[in-house]
């Protein structure tokens, strides 16, 4: 009886590896660009949209929000929320930098951007994402558009 019992619990635990090894995650490279990416507002808030090819961790389209200080000029603090969608999924993200705005010309003059997107979670495969990427771009607010390029990577 104790061999039968043995072979039982044996047999869980192998059961246990082989299904925690079945749902494994892989990291991917970010090494791509987004854009060109529309500028919009809502209330106080910029929204950004567009599409993002990121290398590896394939296509996506980027709907996010942007909060800056309005009036301020040289290094300004900006914090962006984003969702990459992939295959009706999105992926979590926070971004955190700077932008470079300067003091006058600000529908002439292309506004840098520099910072990191910090990925974590999001819906279906994304629900354990996590990852970050850098990010540097420019903002033309005369036309309205943006361009990043990511480096970095992702894991889920």
């Amino acid at each position: 009886m104790k061999a039968r019992s043995f072979l039982v619990v044996l047999g869980l635990v192998a059961a246990a590896v082989a299904g925690a090894c079945s749902s494994s995650t892989t990291t991917y490279a970010v090494n791509g660009t987004c854009g060109p990416l529309a500028i919009g507002s809502s209330g106080v808030l910029f929204t950004i949209a567009g599409p993002c090819d990121l290398g590896q961790a394939g296509n996506f389209a980027i709907a996010a929000t942007v909060d800056v200080t309005l009036g301020a000029s040289g290094a300004v603090p900006v914090s962006i929320d984003a969702g990459f969608v992939q295959n009706g999924y999105v992926l979590y993200s926070k971004f955190s930098g700077t932008a470079d705005v300067p003091d006058s010309g600000l529908l002439t003059t292309p506004i840098g951007i520099s910072g990191t997107f910090t990925f974590q979670g999001g819906t279906g495969q994304f629900s354990d994402a996590t990852g970050t990427a850098a990010a540097d771009g420019g903002v033309n607010l005369g036309t309205t558009s943006a361009n990043l390029t990511l480096v970095g990577s992702v894991t889920y």
